[in-house]
């Protein structure tokens, strides 16, 4: 299986192969060819690479097809081994040293023809005529291969065996410096592709060392602050800060990253032209390759037009709590108006009993005004506090009947609910209406306990009003009441979703369950 990537004559200089060769030729007298892993001669800007190969193997051996047949079979069986071919029916002798470069194959030194005694002309007089060749030029060829000792052909292959040794070393050395050369061209390209994604790249990078000085600055960089690259490199990061102060060479805020790690948040920041910026911002400390600290990276997006609509819905929102605020204090007090013109009303009618259903009427009202006033006093304006709510509630109760707490004792325990108005004016006005009842009909010795609680859990509520009084008639069922003010419990607890239950022992018990209510839109 081929390793290298890189062909033979990538990792050599063929340029010096052949002066080498030249000189090994000179000297020893032996031809050589410096042939490919198919027994070809490499080439060199278009001349083959050999020296002083004979006729016999240039314009016989490789022009007869049955002799070069023999010959590419013999480079085949030895081309990757150091091998001798000899050839004992003429004595010809050839020797092949491998080329090995990272442990691959990649070429051979071709030495020879040769022989290694005197040659039998009778033989090649016979080879001749077998295959056709003009005896007196093929004779000729014959005697002008050389004769060599055994001696002299292993001091010449101890030589070449070196040689390639070497070349396959210079070639392993030339291999490793062209996988680096094309490493680094990798890593230039992969940097390159990297820093384009981020000069490219629609948020905004900037990088800049503990002392705060520039030292990237992207694209995005540019259109959010309006300076240049070269106009921001090496300047201190502080000029982009509407507030800093100008005594520190460093910003406050980086020796807080510089301790924390990172920065996440949204910042304000100031550009070329004066104006402010507001960005979305995270800022976390670059390590270098030894894990110190060399500076800060911070990715940013501008977010100031969002900033401009949040502060128009801001200031919107802002006036319309105003105005909401308005709306409750100004139903409170068409309310409260109401209420004085019933109770102004009273002083025009005769007989108690209508008396009574205007001051029944008036607390109806006083429950919903309390309401409207809890929430233009609330923070949200959504929710009341349900506790005081019903503390205010029962307070006013008692003085619109003219009861002192001394007399009927009011035992309360009301968890602290926050409640918004679709609950709490149904649940203010059940109550109104059951307090109502035990004060007007409970105690008619006008002594008792009176108790009212509250507990919720989740989203469920219970609702508790009872009291120690005379109870209800046995003749009196809630959910069928002709009386206005227990018609109109049933109606609110139904559009509360409710559940009501009510027990006679020892008094009257009223327990309604409900669930708080989901606003419904009104549009």
């Amino acid at each position: 299986m081929k390793s290298n990537k890189y062909s033979f004559l990538e990792l050599v200089n063929l340029n010096e192969i052949w002066k080498l060769m030249t000189s090994f030729y000179r000297l020893t007298g032996l031809s050589w060819a410096l042939v490919d892993l198919e027994g070809n001669i490499m080439t060199h800007n278009g001349s083959p690479v050999y020296t002083g190969w004979q006729d016999f193997c240039m314009n016989i051996h490789r022009e007869n097809p049955l002799m070069f047949q023999s010959y590419i079979k013999s480079a085949a069986d030895f081309h990757d081994k150091l091998s001798f071919t000899n050839h004992s029916e003429n004595g010809l002798t050839n020797v092949n040293v491998p080329i090995y470069i990272n442990k691959e194959h990649m070429a051979s030194f071709f030495v020879g023809s040769f022989f290694l005694k005197e040659p039998d002309i009778e033989f090649f007089r016979r080879e001749a005529l077998t295959f056709g060749f003009d005896e007196k030029e093929y004779l000729d060829v014959i005697s002008k291969i050389p004769v060599f000792s055994q001696d002299h052909i292993h001091k010449s292959l101890d030589f070449l065996t070196s040689a390639a040794s070497v070349i396959g070393e210079l070639g392993q050395e030339k291999k490793k410096l062209l996988d680096d050369k094309q490493l680094i061209k990798e890593r230039e390209e992969t940097l390159k592709f990297q820093l384009n994604i981020l000069k490219n790249v629609r948020h905004c990078i900037i990088v800049y060392d503990t002392y705060g000085k520039i030292i990237y600055w992207n694209d995005s960089a540019e259109s959010i602050y309006g300076y240049t690259e070269d106009e921001m490199l090496g300047k201190n990061i502080k000029i982009l800060y509407s507030n800093f102060d100008l005594e520190k060479k460093v910003p406050l805020n980086i020796q807080t990253i510089l301790e924390l790690g990172e920065y996440i948040g949204e910042w304000e920041g100031r550009r070329k032209d004066g104006s402010k910026v507001y960005v979305d911002l995270r800022e976390t400390v670059l390590y270098g390759e030894k894990n110190e600290i060399i500076g800060i990276i911070g990715v940013s997006k501008d977010i100031t037009q969002r900033k401009k609509v949040e502060l128009k819905i801001k200031e919107s929102l802002e006036e319309k709590e105003v105005l909401l605020q308005e709306i409750h204090h100004r139903v409170k007090n068409n309310l409260q108006i109401i209420s004085s013109l019933l109770n102004l009303q009273t002083h025009y009618v005769e007989g108690e009993e209508t008396i009574n259903v205007l001051k029944d009427s008036q607390n109806r009202v006083k429950t919903m005004a309390i309401v409207h006033e809890k929430l233009y006093q609330s923070p949200n304006l959504k929710d009341i506090n349900f506790k005081e709510y019903i503390e205010d509630l029962i307070s006013v109760l008692f003085y619109s009947y003219g009861i002192e707490s001394k007399n009927i004792k009011t035992l309360i325990n009301l968890e602290d609910l926050k409640i918004d108005i679709d609950t709490a004016i149904p649940c203010g006005l059940i109550i109104n209406e059951l307090v109502t009842n035990s004060l007007k009909y409970a105690f008619p010795d006008g002594k008792g306990i009176l108790k009212v609680e509250l507990t919720s859990k989740s989203d469920n509520i219970k609702l508790r009003v009872a009291d120690n009084g005379v109870g209800l008639s046995s003749g009196i069922e809630l959910e069928n009441s002709n009386t206005l003010g227990l018609k109109m419990v049933n109606s609110l607890v139904h559009q509360l979703e409710g559940t009501l239950n009510l027990n006679r022992t020892g008094g009257t018990e009223v327990v309604i369950k409900f669930k708080k209510l989901k606003y419904k839109n009104r549009i």
